[in-house]
């Protein structure tokens, strides 16, 4: 069985302790190092080069967003996974902008931070369902169309998906509306998203 190295980066030892205390089950996953701001993030990722960075946006000195940007000249095999209490949309898309492979909530599950750094650490992007639809919706607001490409690569439940995000429905009247249930519409907001390349790669935003 292969271990996926992990370091991580947070000012507040009680979130870097309970991040521990959430992975220590899982014996496919090590942690490595540690930091409690953004210079010691970007040392400690450089004298161990570890699979994954699991960072926070708000840290001191060098945020996790700066740090993020700096990471492939020190380490190119670490992919980073932002770990914020933010599910703002501006956040997700600045996050993967500068290059974050995944987006998770402080508030999200120990699975599903688990799942998180595990597709992070294979260099898949993952974004949790909530914020797919987040991002889905600015895209759908802003820039739909300037890639009629992508969007004719949606299947039509896709397509009708995204119309109905685009006029601001959440996920329960999408579901109502499609006869869906609010699950089946939040995994779709996130196929669309991979689709249409928003969060499929580095360089796609």
């Amino acid at each position: 069985m292969s271990v996926t190295t992990l370091v991580l980066a947070d000012d507040h030892r009680a979130v870097r302790e309970g991040l521990r205390a959430r992975l220590s089950d899982e014996p496919d996953l090590e942690i490595i190092g540690e930091a409690a701001d953004g210079r010691g993030a970007l040392e400690a990722v450089e004298r161990l080069q570890p699979d994954v960075l699991v960072v926070d946006v708000v840290m001191p000195h060098l945020n996790g967003l700066e740090v993020t940007r700096c990471i492939d000249a020190l380490s190119p095999r670490t992919n980073v996974l932002v770990l914020s209490m933010y599910a703002d949309e501006a956040y997700v898309l600045e996050a993967l902008q500068a290059g974050a492979r995944g987006y998770v909530l402080k508030s999200s599950t120990a699975e599903e931070l688990v799942d998180a750094i595990r597709a992070t650490a294979t260099g898949q992007t993952y974004v949790g369902l909530r914020i797919s639809r987040n991002i889905l919706r600015v895209f759908c607001q802003t820039v739909r169309d300037r890639m009629p490409d992508q969007c004719d690569a949606c299947s039509d439940r896709e397509q009708q998906v995204m119309r109905l995000v685009e006029e601001g429905l959440s996920d329960d009247a999408i579901a109502a509306r499609l006869t869906l249930s609010s699950e089946e519409v939040a995994r779709t907001c996130e196929t669309i998203a991979k689709k249409l390349e928003l969060i499929s790669q580095r360089d796609s935003l």
